[in-house]
């Protein structure tokens, strides 16, 4: 059980991570990074002997965005100017913010459109295609917010009350989470790839890709990079799949320990039902008597059994010697008392000699008949 509380615990903590780095993905704006360099670009292009590259570098650096360092995210694009840095284009913005000798201007993200704009009905299927990657990005990115905001309440609410049921629910609301998340990067990417390869516009990377002999001083003085923003999402990602699998381990280990000890339960119930006392099943399960078991004791243990205790003979029983019956020693009969005797009868005694002795009411005088 302390196994499937370690995972339980460890997924709750793994599944905050990931909400929260998923959600500063979300908020920030630094999915790519777009350094460029744009004095190198302007030198560049002065070296060239090609006058139309010329001209065309330092009029479009001056208007065009594409020439300024940038980073991009959801929400917006933001740009960078040095203090000594001036462009034309820059000046139409009212709001900026200073900081470490740069100016730092966002811009909304426009590409969206929940209401189409007419200027960007003649940009082709692959803007239109565009459109609806970014709104999926949204839309995705909401759900796996939903869906592992969810997973940490429910996963929480298990450390209270740990229930199998609420552990899986949980593994599979991180899984959906993690899911959303990877395929919110999935869509950037689908319309990073139809900015760079198919979207043939001015401010799109393949405008200055498609034409090496104009923007070839650009396109050798600008590094793309990812952001910190797209490795939190992946990161958010990874977590929200591991905080799942512990759940599903813990939800796993706490189960098979509930069952060994249903099993346990159901062994002793029976342990108890075979010792029990056959006198006793007229009172029902409540007054069940248990019988005491002898464990068996191993063979190397046993020791030779004690001879048992002679009983002793029976003594025998005394046989009633019987009293022999009086023999008369006069005249009167032997049984029972002696009859009363006169003071004036006289016997023979025994130790010679007459003796006088009370006569015989009945026989009157027996010395007479001696």
């Amino acid at each position: 059980m302390a196994a499937g509380v370690i995972a339980h615990v460890l997924g709750v903590l793994l599944t905050c991570i990931a909400l929260g780095a998923i959600a500063f993905s979300f908020a920030t704006n630094s999915w790519q990074t777009v350094m460029v360099n744009r004095l190198d670009v302007i030198l560049e292009a002065l070296t060239s002997t090609n006058a139309i590259v010329q001209q065309t570098i330092i009029n479009e650096s001056a208007i065009d965005p594409a020439f300024t360092s940038r980073t991009r995210g959801l929400w917006a694009t933001c740009y960078y100017f040095a203090a000594d840095n001036d462009t034309i284009w820059q000046y139409h913005i009212s709001t900026y913010t200073f900081s470490d000798g740069m100016y730092t201007n966002c811009i909304a993200e426009d590409g969206y459109q929940l209401t189409r704009e007419p200027s960007t009905i003649g940009y082709g299927s692959a803007y239109d295609t565009r459109i609806q990657l970014m709104r999926c990005h949204f839309a995705f990115y909401v759900a796996a917010l939903f869906l592992i905001v969810l997973a940490g309440v429910i996963s929480a609410f298990g450390c209270c009350c740990i229930q199998v049921k609420l552990l899986e629910l949980a593994g599979c609301l991180n899984f959906g989470g993690a899911f959303f998340a990877a395929g919110t990067i999935a869509f950037w990417h689908g319309y990073q790839y139809l900015e760079f390869q198919q979207i043939d516009i001015p401010g799109f990377y393949y405008y200055y890709l498609s034409r090496p002999t104009l923007y070839s001083a650009l396109t050798d003085n600008w590094s793309i990079q990812l952001g910190y923003s797209y490795i939190l999402g992946w990161v958010g990602v990874g977590l929200g799949l591991i905080g799942g699998i512990l759940f599903f381990a813990a939800s796993s280990h706490i189960y098979a320990k509930k069952l060994e000890l249903e099993k346990n339960k159901l062994a002793t119930e029976d342990e108890v039902k075979a010792r029990r006392n056959p006198a006793y099943d007229r009172f029902g399960d409540d007054d069940i008597k248990i019988l005491p078991v002898e464990e068996p004791v191993p063979e190397e243990f046993e020791s030779e059994p004690e001879p048992e205790d002679e009983e002793p003979e029976a003594e025998p029983v005394p046989v009633p010697v019987p009293v022999p019956v009086p023999v008369p020693m006069y005249g009167y009969p032997g049984y029972g008392p002696p009859p009363p005797m006169y003071p004036d009868s006289t016997m023979m005694s025994p130790y010679g000699g007459f003796e006088s002795f009370p006569s015989y009411p009945m026989y009157g005088d027996m010395g007479s008949r001696l």
